[in-house]
């Protein structure tokens, strides 16, 4: 847990990085580019107990209620500490341009986890301190982590496959199963354009009050969020094009970068199995828990080849399409 909180000295300007922190906290908890579309919800929430929330927003619903701190100290706090493990994964993960990975989120992640889903950010930055676990393969003290994400936010149960989907010994696996989920699932795609595999399963078994509660999670079906979808192709693409430039040589990566790459992996997996169900919106909500480590991955490569300028304008070109998409789905633009 160390090595994620705490970075070598020489890439460390830690006034300059809490002072950054402390902004963005100040500018989510004033909402300063308007309001977004779950805090309006949230501030209900927590002034409200028949609202039903996660058991760690529950505990602090309760104190909140009974005078001991207040809702915006709250969201003041835990996106304090959410930004602040992950700037510092950031700046362990790639030290010479970390500077640039920490912008990227910025204009990216930063306004669709802290500045909109302050819960699903706070479970990630928790998620990150599991890393030396699954590494060291202590699965009791995972499942542990795993158990506190679950409480901070129901939707990590999707991250327990995690540590058996990171053991996987062929490295040409991480590539190989996104695509071929990818082809599947345009395959499937006429197949399955006029049918709704959930009500064939629940019409099968019987289980109307099941199709009934994931039809309230999962939305009506959005062409965008389809197979085809330009957000995850381009995902897909930034996939392969770490594997050459870098996964394959183990001297220029560090673990860090190895673990960005399989999350990766397998939050495209899971949008490319999940999206052939019809279930749109859980497709996108658990697949996206695992794509800011994706900004990792965008400049870690940029050591591997010649032209540094060509790739960081890629870099950055990528990133602000992604922000324009993530601001254009907060209703910030």
């Amino acid at each position: 847990m160390s090595e994620v909180l705490f970075p070598p000295k020489k890439n460390s300007n830690f006034g300059l990085l809490f002072c950054c922190i402390i902004c963005l906290s100040i500018v989510v908890v004033l909402q300063l580019f308007g309001k977004s579309n779950d805090f309006a919800q949230y501030e209900s929430i927590f002034s409200n107990t028949n609202e039903t929330i996660e058991p760690f927003w529950m505990v602090l619903r309760l104190l909140i209620l009974n005078k001991i701190g207040s809702f915006l100290l709250l969201i003041f706090c835990t996106t304090t500490i959410s930004l602040f493990i992950k700037f510092y994964f950031f700046i362990n993960s790639v030290k010479n341009l970390s500077l640039l990975v920490i912008f990227s989120y910025i204009v990216t992640f930063f306004f669709l986890h802290e500045y909109t889903q302050f819960r699903v950010s706070f479970a990630v930055a928790i998620f990150i301190l599991s890393f030396s676990s699954i590494r060291d393969r202590r699965f009791i003290r995972y499942i542990l982590f795993c158990l506190i994400c679950i409480f901070i936010h129901y939707s990590c149960i999707i991250i327990i496959p995690f540590y058996f989907y990171y053991n996987i010994r062929n490295k040409k696996i991480y590539v190989i199963l996104p695509f071929v989920l990818f082809f599947i699932s345009v395959l499937l795609q006429p197949l399955l354009i006029h049918v709704d595999l959930l009500n064939l399963l629940v019409n099968r078994f019987n289980i109307g009050y099941i199709s009934i509660l994931f039809k309230m999670k999962s939305g009506h079906f959005d062409a965008s969020l389809s197979v085809f979808n330009q957000l995850y192709l381009a995902y897909l693409f930034v996939l392969f094009i770490s594997y050459k430039l870098s996964i394959r040589n183990k001297c220029l990566i560090n673990e860090n970068v190895s673990m960005c790459f399989k999350l990766l992996s397998y939050s495209l997996s899971l949008f490319y199995i999940l999206v052939n169900f019809h279930f749109p919106v859980i497709a996108f909500r658990l697949s996206e828990f695992f794509l800011p480590f994706s900004l990792v991955l965008l400049f870690s490569g940029i050591n591997s080849i010649r032209e540094y300028s060509l790739y960081i304008l890629y870099a950055m070109g990528f990133t602000f399409i992604l922000g324009l998409k993530f601001l254009e789905k907060t209703n910030i633009l």
